[in-house]
């Protein structure tokens, strides 16, 4: 029975999933993770012919599935999951932001506040109307004044 710290365990299993055929992922995939971020820097400057990026990475040695050839419209789809999934990775190792309390708090100077006199609050406006001295009461009633 293999022991479980033995890490000859795990430069077995590295070499497998590096023949063909031992990863779940296509080499050409493996590759365009591991050089995402050339890549998308390459691809910003100039949006990519995939015909032609098709063409070169077929001269590279690179195949589709079963050692089918690359087809300009698969290479396409996949790069668009390898870029879905780095950003995915990248989500998690975002540095969190400040917490609240670290950071500065700016203040403007406020005029100061002062409460109306009771008798303004309560009495209807001088338009006669009702409805906002009902609102103005229950106003004051919420925030705690006294009529």
């Amino acid at each position: 029975m293999a022991k479980q710290d033995d890490p000859s365990v795990l430069a077995d299993l590295k070499a497998a999933l590096q023949q063909k055929g031992g990863s779940l992922r296509s080499p050409l995939y493996q590759w365009m993770y591991r050089n995402h971020d050339e890549l998308v820097e390459l691809f910003d400057e100039a949006p990519p012919n995939w015909q032609q990026v098709t063409t070169v990475l077929t001269s590279r040695g690179f195949t589709g599935v079963d050692g089918k050839p690359l087809q300009p419209q698969s290479v396409r789809r996949l790069w668009l999951r390898v870029k879905e999934r780095h950003a995915k990775a990248q989500e998690g190792k975002k540095p969190k932001g400040k917490p609240v309390g670290a950071m500065p708090v700016v203040r403007e100077a406020l005029p100061p506040v002062t409460a109306m006199p009771p008798e303004e609050a309560t009495t209807p406006a001088s338009d006669g109307s009702a409805k906002l001295a009902e609102f103005r009461s229950k106003i004051n009633r919420h925030s705690g004044r006294t009529e």
